[in-house]
């Protein structure tokens, strides 16, 4: 359910200056960052266990979340003035059983030099939203189908997640099975939220090496792929905290050990 009432809502005028302000220097510190639209994530509501559950977005951009979520004021800003963009994350396994990480570069606009799972944004752009602009003309279309729109919005959701995998690791598309959805979650640090996905890939661990080791297409935002035994990848960031790893993430690890309890029902 994506619709303007789902988007940021403006605060002060000093914290929208502020927004311009971080976003120039971001961009004077590093020539990689650009700016584009993201969906914004409000929330999810459940209404009975019968019945799917409910995504309420709206549309935001990538300097309004350098300038609000992650500003050094964030903790100052009620939620309904952050952009939230909605972000994307899979537990990628592969066929020997262990899971595909990432150690995040230097050069990336949040959380520098961790250690994540394959991920990045669903993309307005995919379904005709380039512009804040474009999603303004869009709400005052009266004859848009909003079904339709929301369908295509539904697709991007799942085929940017295999996307993201393919263009991080190097992975084809074709090694990759269905993407499941297992869950959300929202880092405390920041309110950053993500959408987590389960994967199986029908490659080995050293197949998927060899792989990032020719290139993926967006190699430039990590500096290596590490693959860990699933057990151990659990016990390691759940039980002794000892990878670095932002919440939002740590959250996607917590749902997927409650999937793989339950034996991926």
């Amino acid at each position: 359910n994506c619709r303007g009432q789902n988007d940021r809502q403006q605060s002060s005028s000093d914290n929208e200056s502020n927004i311009d302000a971080i976003w120039k220097y971001r961009t004077s510190t590093n020539s990689s960052l650009f700016n584009g639209t993201k969906f914004r994530f409000k929330n999810v509501q459940v209404h009975n266990a019968s019945s799917p559950p409910m995504l309420n977005l709206g549309v935001t951009d990538y300097k309004s979340f350098l300038g609000t979520n992650c500003a050094p004021n964030w903790q100052q800003l009620d939620p309904s003035n952050m952009a939230s963009p909605l972000g994307n994350a899979a537990i990628v396994e592969t066929e020997d059983e262990r899971v595909v990480l990432l150690k995040r570069s230097g050069n990336v606009g949040e959380a520098p030099h961790t250690v994540v799972m394959p991920g990045g944004h669903p993309e307005p752009e995919m379904v005709g939203i380039r512009t804040i602009d474009d999603w303004e003309k869009k709400q005052r279309n009266a004859d848009s189908d909003d079904d339709g729109f929301n369908d295509d919005i539904c697709g991007e959701l799942w085929d940017s997640m295999v996307r993201e995998v393919v263009e991080e690791t190097g992975i084809p598309r074709e090694a990759l099975g269905e993407a499941l959805c297992i869950g959300f979650t929202r880092r405390v640090q920041n309110y950053r939220p993500d959408i987590i996905f389960f994967i199986k890939c029908t490659l080995s661990s050293d197949e998927v090496h060899r792989l990032y080791a020719e290139g993926p297409e967006h190699k430039s935002e990590s500096t290596d792929l590490i693959t860990m035994d699933r057990v151990e990848f659990m016990k390691q960031v759940i039980k002794t905290d000892s990878i670095n790893m932002p919440g939002c993430h740590r959250g996607g690890v917590e749902l997927y050990c409650r999937f793989f309890a339950k034996g991926r029902e």
